[in-house]
């Protein structure tokens, strides 16, 4: 009685197992192929935006560099007539 009690709990224990719905491989290959074509496509948005910033990042260097020299050169043209105008 014992052994034939252990053997319907071992079958109903495989049953059990079988019947909640284990995943395929198949099924895994497809749901992971869909996760990651959405990540791939927010990862190739983002790249876009941190391409463009640093693009604008280069752009406002040069900007600023440019805009520097400039200030030197008014600078040192200030600085020069000071130096004429007042020594007189």
């Amino acid at each position: 009685m014992r052994k034939s009690l252990l053997g319907v709990l071992a079958v109903g224990l495989v049953g059990a197992l079988g019947a909640t719905g284990c995943a395929t491989k198949t099924y895994v290959q497809e749901q992971v192929a869909a996760a990651t074509k959405g990540s791939d496509a927010k990862i190739g948005e983002v790249q876009k935006q941190v391409e463009a910033t640093q693009m604008d990042v280069t752009n406002l260097k040069k900007s600023d560099a440019a805009q520097n020299e400039q200030i030197a050169k008014l600078s040192d043209t200030t600085n020069w007539r000071t130096t004429r105008f007042c020594s007189r």
